[in-house]
């Protein structure tokens, strides 16, 4: 929110020393807007955590799908079979 808001008065002041309409905003304004990065430590221990987490959810989901496709087949087998 505090990028949000500095880019908006960035864009105040510059239509304000320029005495521009505001329909004719500067391209490099919204150049900013468009190209903001977002910088996460990969090192940092919480981020780790964080992708252990989600790592582990993905694979369990996997599993339970899989497990659940392996008892739909040998149920629908010893149907078969019978």
């Amino acid at each position: 929110m505090k990028a949000r808001k500095q880019v908006s008065d960035m864009k105040t002041s510059a239509h304000d020393d320029a005495n521009m309409a505001p329909s004719q905003e500067p391209a490099s304004a919204t150049v900013e807007e468009e190209e903001e990065e977002i910088d996460i430590d990969l090192n940092d221990p919480e981020v780790e955590k964080a992708a252990t987490k989600i790592q582990a959810g993905f694979k369990g989901m996997k599993a339970r799908k899989n497990v659940k496709a392996v008892k739909v087949c040998d149920f629908e087998v010893g149907c078969l079979l019978s």
